[in-house]
C-alpha cells in the first residue's frame, strides 16, 4: 500500500475518536501517505494531526449537497489512485462516494447504508466503545484498545492558552473544566443543575473554567455571570487543539455526552460524563483513568435515541431533570 483514504464525515466527537485508528494504523504502516475526508466543522481535528498527509472537505450540506455534486467530488479523488479506502462513517453518501472512488480495496462495517459498495465489511459491535470499533476496520486484535487521539500543539497555540491562563487565573492552581452544551437538548443536563453544581465545586477551592464552541458562548456566559471572577467563560475562544491543551491544565472535566468527553480523552484526564436520555453502552465513555459516568438509569423511556433530541419525546425530561448531583461532588471531592 502507498496510498490510504479515510472517510469521516460525521459530527466533531466522532472525528476524534477516528484519531486513534489513524495513529495505530500510521505507526504500523509508516511509508504510507494517509488522507482524510472530512466535513468543514471537523477539518481542524484532521489537520492537528501529525498522522493524516492531505484532508479534503466535503461540504454535505453546501456545494456537496446533490448527487451530481458528490460525484465530481469523487472523481477528482479517484485521480489520487487509492489502495485502500477505510470508512468509519456509516452513510450512503460514504458508500457512494467510495465507489466513485473506486480503491483497490475498501473497508466499513456491516451496519452501513449501501455496505455492499466495499469490498470488505466487518461486524459492527454495538456493546464494543467506538475507538475499539474504528481499530476493528484495520484489523486491530491486541488486548488494549484504550489509545487516546493525539493533537499537534502548536507553539503559539500553547503561549496563547498559557498567556490566558496567567490572566484570568491570578495565583490559582486547582483548575477544573465543565462543559455544559451540547448539538442535542436532551443531551444536556439543565442548566440549573449545572449551576448548582459549579456552586458546589466552588466551595472546595476550585477556579472553574467553562468550555465549549462559538455555539455555547451564550449558555456558558450566563452561567458564569451569576457567580465571581473564579467562574469564567471561553467558550468559543479556543480551537480543538488549543481545548485539548487547556484541559490538561485541569484536574478534571465535567461534560455532558458530547464532544468534550473525547476532547478529555485526548488530553488524558478524569472525566466525568453525565448521560440524560443516551446511555455509555452506545460506546462513546470516556476511558482515562479516574474517569466516570452519571445519570438515571431506572427509566423506561432511557435511552430514547443514539443522538438526543430537540426535546424531550414525553415532555417531562427527568433524564435531566432527576441527575444524582451528590454522586459527582463526590467524585469531585476524591480527586482534589
Amino acid at each position: 500500500m502507498k496510498k490510504v483514504l479515510v472517510i469521516q464525515t460525521a459530527f466533531l466527537g466522532d472525528a476524534i475518536l477516528t484519531l486513534p485508528m489513524i495513529q495505530y494504523f500510521r505507526g504500523k504502516n509508516k511509508q504510507v501517505e494517509l488522507d482524510v475526508v472530512c466535513i468543514p466543522a471537523t477539518k481542524e481535528v484532521f489537520e492537528k494531526s501529525l498522522d493524516v498527509n492531505k484532508v479534503f472537505i466535503l461540504d454535505k450540506k453546501g456545494k456537496e449537497k446533490n448527487l451530481l455534486s458528490l460525484f465530481r467530488f469523487g472523481k477528482r479523488l479517484s485521480g489520487e489512485n487509492y489502495d485502500l479506502v477505510i470508512s468509519p462513517h456509516r452513510s450512503m453518501r460514504s458508500s457512494i462516494l467510495t465507489f466513485i472512488i473506486n480503491p483497490k480495496d475498501s473497508v466499513t462495517y456491516d451496519k452501513t447504508s449501501g455496505s455492499f459498495f466495499y469490498k470488505r465489511k466487518i461486524k459492527y459491535n454495538i456493546n464494543e466503545h467506538e475507538v475499539l470499533r474504528n481499530l476493528r476496520l484495520i484489523g486491530f486484535n491486541e488486548s488494549n484498545w484504550k489509545i487516546f487521539p493525539s493533537f499537534n500543539y502548536l507553539d503559539k497555540e500553547k503561549e496563547y492558552v498559557n498567556d490566558f491562563l496567567k490572566e484570568k487565573l491570578k495565583n490559582n492552581t486547582k483548575l477544573c473544566a465543565v462543559a455544559p452544551g451540547s448539538v442535542w437538548h436532551t443531551k444536556k443536563m439543565p442548566q440549573y443543575l449545572f449551576e448548582k453544581l459549579i456552586e458546589e465545586i466552588r466551595k472546595r477551592s476550585c477556579f472553574i473554567i467553562l468550555i465549549g464552541g462559538k455555539d455555547d458562548s451564550n449558555l456558558c456566559e450566563e452561567i458564569s455571570a451569576k457567580f465571581d471572577e473564579k467562574v469564567i467563560s471561553a467558550a468559543g475562544k479556543f480551537n480543538v487543539a488549543e481545548t485539548s491543551y487547556l484541559l490538561t491544565k485541569c484536574k478534571f472535566l465535567i461534560t455532558n455526552d458530547s464532544a468534550p468527553t473525547h476532547i478529555g480523552m485526548s488530553a488524558n484526564i478524569p472525566v466525568f460524563t453525565i448521560y440524560c436520555s443516551t446511555v455509555p453502552d452506545f460506546g462513546f465513555f470516556p476511558y482515562s483513568q479516574n474517569s466516570f459516568v452519571f445519570g438515571v438509569n431506572d427509566l423506561d423511556c432511557k435511552p430514547c435515541g443514539i443522538h438526543g433530541h430537540k426535546k424531550c419525546p414525553i415532555g417531562t425530561f427527568d433524564c435531566g431533570h432527576k441527575i444524582n448531583l451528590r454522586e459527582i461532588i463526590n467524585k469531585v471531592e476524591e480527586l482534589i
